[in-house]
This record gives structure tokens, sequence and C-alpha cells, in this order.
């Protein structure tokens, strides 16, 4: 037996060297494409490949022996792509873009370096005039610009008469809106059929909301806008002024595709059925609007999603260019080119949504009292490497007593107001894990300041574990009459502000890190 596992062991060294070497001759060749200008993706090439292990010379390991050489080809094509975009030129281009989240976005795809294009003048601007870039992204306010100087435009460019992709091949100009399926994607992991919908606005990011509600099949479209200006002709679709919302009287999904919230909230707070609200702005983790549709009873969601979806196609194209040296095909034609090219070395949505959610945006923790706020609050910092504020902390620092003795003495009113003042000026921007006092829910005002900065986790609590709540040092749970008093008033509470809600556990933490597919966690 030991000659046989000495020969299976030289064998494995073996495969180990071969693959290697094949990697190595893989990334050569890459070397040779990038320096003559050829595509990476010798289709032919990799249909006969296939072939080689598609017989059935080994029947019974068929499947997983094609497995296995799928992956060395992908990681053989990742490690080309990489050699051959490192010295190419992107980024996004647009008017005070410094706080943008694309730059963290592509930099999580890990094949090329990611700028800024900082412009007040599109059209004018150096690298466009020089077309000194490879591939860049367009923001607002500029699309409409990026379409007029696409040389060649895909059917949603087209379309929606807005370029938020171009790419540069040979001094061409490939203009294509992935705005679409940014937004088609984000829909579809939140609903099924829509009979009405709403979009706020009529610019580019309207246009391209209106496009994707048309391909899941809405019956029927609203565009609400200032000016009633028509850009679509169908039946299915029509324009009202701001101020006839209010006639609509019920819609199904609302798309916010303005930069304005507080406006846009008192239009909308009469509609009824609203099932979902996508604001397309991501500056806020809960922009006004969205609290207004989720006290409404109704699922609000920001633009991190679409941002991060059309990003991916972005990267679609992006690498299509190197993979195929032509990019005359449809947005959705290129996603399924490079992740069959890729495998499971493709852009993971989930874990990029996560490592950009903690960028963006803080983690505030709500519950019962005795839920374990505190300690999740740390264990999830450590696990997380990030910062933690402990607002009942931070109170007794700034009283100089426990904050049990200082209900007691200056009643809880007086705490409340202090609690306020103390959570609003530490509240950082992004990247902090903050535990709560459990009564901070009762403050509408500051949740409402705290939500456009935090991603909300509810630690749930079983009612039966309330009777054995320690009473000690709460001064608002001194008996279980009390307690259960807090827990009806302040259950509806944490359901309406939660984003995310994991049982009151030791590992609660840990929950959290894999309910937002966090890849940073400590081991």
């Amino acid at each position: 037996m030991k000659s046989y596992r000495d020969e299976i062991d030289k064998i494995d060294e073996t495969i180990k060297k071969l693959v290697k070497k094949r990697l190595d001759a893989g990334r050569k060749i890459a070397a040779i494409k990038a320096a003559n200008d050829k595509p990476i993706l010798d289709l032919p090439r990799m249909k006969k490949l296939a072939a080689k292990f598609s017989d059935d010379e080994l029947p019974y390991i068929k499947d997983e022996l094609s497995t296995v050489i799928n992956t060395i080809m992908s990681s053989t094509i990742h490690g080309e792509l990489h050699d051959m975009q490192k010295n190419l030129r992107y980024g996004l281009a647009g008017r005070s873009i410094s706080s943008s989240l694309s730059p963290k976005l592509h930099e999580l795809f890990g094949l090329y370096e990611y700028g800024l294009f900082n412009t007040n003048d599109f059209k004018s601007s150096e690298f466009i005039q020089n077309k000194d870039f490879s591939g860049i992204n367009i923001t607002m306010p500029f699309k409409n610009d990026a379409f007029a100087t696409a040389n060649i435009k895909s059917e949603y460019a087209e379309l929606s008469n807005s370029v938020n992709t171009l790419v540069n091949k040979s001094g061409t100009l490939y203009g294509f809106n992935t705005d679409v399926i940014g937004i088609e994607n984000t829909l579809d992991e939140h609903t099924d059929y829509i009979k009405s919908a709403l979009i706020l606005g009529n610019g580019a990011t309207s246009r391209s909301a209106c496009i994707a509600l048309s391909n899941k099949g809405t019956d029927k479209i609203y565009i609400a806008n200032r000016n009633n200006k028509r850009y679509f002709k169908s039946p299915h679709i029509s324009y009202i002024n701001f101020e006839k919302i209010s006639a609509l009287k019920s819609v199904d999904v609302i798309i916010n595709a303005t930069p304005e919230d507080e406006t846009m909230s008192s239009l909308i707070k009469d509609l009824s059925d609203v099932k979902l609200l996508l604001d397309m702005n991501y500056s806020s983790a809960h922009s006004n609007l969205m609290q207004v549709i989720k006290e409404m009873g109704a699922n609000a969601i920001n633009g991190l999603s679409p941002l991060i979806h059309q990003g991916i196609a972005s990267f679609d194209i992006f690498c299509s260019a190197s993979l195929l040296g032509s990019l005359t095909e449809s947005e959705a034609f290129y996603h399924e080119v490079v992740k069959k090219a890729l495998g499971n070395l493709y852009p993971n949505y989930e874990k990029i949504y996560g490592e950009l959610m903690l960028k963006a945006y803080n983690i505030l923790i709500i519950g019962m009292p005795g839920c374990g706020k505190s300690r999740t609050a740390k264990d999830l910092g450590q696990l997380l490497s990030k910062p933690v504020i402990d607002i009942d902390r931070k109170i007794e620092a700034h009283t100089k007593i426990s904050n049990e003795e200082f209900i007691v003495k200056k009643g809880i009113q007086n705490f409340r107001g202090i609690e306020e003042s103390i959570a609003l000026k530490t509240l950082p921007q992004n990247g902090h894990i903050i535990a709560t006092g459990g009564g901070l829910v009762e403050n509408k005002a500051l949740m409402k300041s705290l939500c456009k900065r935090c991603i909300v986790i509810h630690i749930k609590t079983n009612p039966n574990d309330l009777n054995t709540l320690e009473t000690a040092g709460r001064p608002l749970s001194k008996s279980p009459a009390s307690i259960s008093m807090l827990y009806e008033k302040r259950s509806p509470l944490y359901e309406l502000y939660s984003d995310y809600t994991v049982n009151k556990d030791k590992d609660a933490a840990l929950q959290i890190a894999k309910l937002l597919n966090f890849t940073t966690i400590k081991p």
C-alpha cells in the first residue's frame, strides 16, 4: 500500500507542476496577444480543448475532469485578463465625484485600476478630446453628452438616448447603458409581476428605469416630472405632472430617479398599495423618502444594488474588449461571455454588496434590554476590524454617573435629550459598529437621522426570555410587568427600523457577519 501512496504523492506533485507550467504558458501567450492587440479568447480553440475531455475514455469522472479543466482555463483567462488590463486606463467621469463608491466597487473586481475623471465639461475635457482612456463610466449630468460622444451605440443606449459606459477600442468609442441592467436586476431581486409603476423624474436615469420596467412586462408606467416633457411614445407609458401623483391612488412600485428627497416624500405619502420603493440615490442608507415608504408598510431599498449590478455589467464590457476584441453585441451578451470565461472567479454580487455596505454606511444595533447589543457590537467590531461606538457608555462618560442614576435623579426625558445629543455628535460617516440603548428607537427624530447613515440590525428577543432578564441597573425594567409593557411598545419600532434581524445569541455577531456576506471576517 505504501508504494502506491508514494506513487500517488509523486503524481500529485507532477500535476501541481504541470498546472503551474500551464498557467505560466498562458501568461506568456497573453503578453504576446497584448503586444499585438489580439483578443484573449480563441473560441474555436476553446471548443477543441473542451472536446478533449468530453469523450468516454474516463466516463465515471468525465464531469469532475471537465470541472477541473474549466477551473484551470478560467484561472488562465483571469491571469491573462489581469496582465492585459493592468496597463489600461479605466475610471468614472463626472462632476463632484470624490465620494463615489465606483472606485471601491471596481477595485473589488480585482482586474484593473480605476480612477476618477472629474470634469465640469464632459465634451471639452482633455480625456475625451484625446481619447485618453480605455473605458469609463459616466455619471450625471453627462450621460446625454456621452451618448452624443459615442461612435457606436448599443440598443439600450439608443432606446434611452443615454450612455453610462464608454469603451475606447482603437479610437472608436462604443457606448452602452448598463443602468438598465442594474435597475432590472435589482427589481428582479425584490419583485415578480409589476402591475403599475411610478417613476419620479424624467432624466437619463428615469429613461433607463422605464426600459427596465418595460422589460419586466409592467402593465402601466407613469413618469412624473415638472415640465411634462415626453420621451417615450407607448400606450403603457403615461407622463404626468408631479402635482397629479395623488390622483393615481395606487401603484405597485415607485422608482425615484431624482436627487430630491423631502419634496418627493410629500408627493407620494398618500399613495396606497405600494409594495416597493427603489431610490436610485445611495448617499443615504435610508433617505427621507425611504423612511416614509417604510412607515407606509412597504419595502424600500436605495441605489447601492443598482450601482453594483450596473458596475458588474460595465466590468463585463471592459473585459470583453480584451476577451473578444469586438464590441457590437448587447450588454447582456457580454455578461454571459465573461461569466462563462471566468467561472468561479467571476465577481460575487453578494460579497461585493457586503463590502460596499460597510464602506458606505455604519451598522446600528437595536433591540430590547438584555439582548446583548453591546457585546454583539464589540464582537462584530473585532470580527470586521472596525471601530465600535457604544452610545450608553458615551452617555456615562459625559454625565460622569451611571445611566440608571441619571434617570433616577433627573428623569427619563432629560436622559433622552442627552442620548440624542450624544448620538448625533458621535455619529460617524461610515464604517463603524454602533450599539444603542434599548429605548433609543422611541425617539423618531433621532432614528430618522441615524437611519440615514446606518444599516440597522435588530437583535430579536424571545418574549419568554424576558421573565429571566436581570433587572438590576435597569430603572425602566424593574418588574416583569414593566418589561412586558416595554416589549409591546418597542417591538413594532424595532421591526419598522430594522433592515435585518438576528435572534439573541452568543454568536449573534457571527450571524450578522454571515448574513451581510462580509468577506473581511478575521479568523
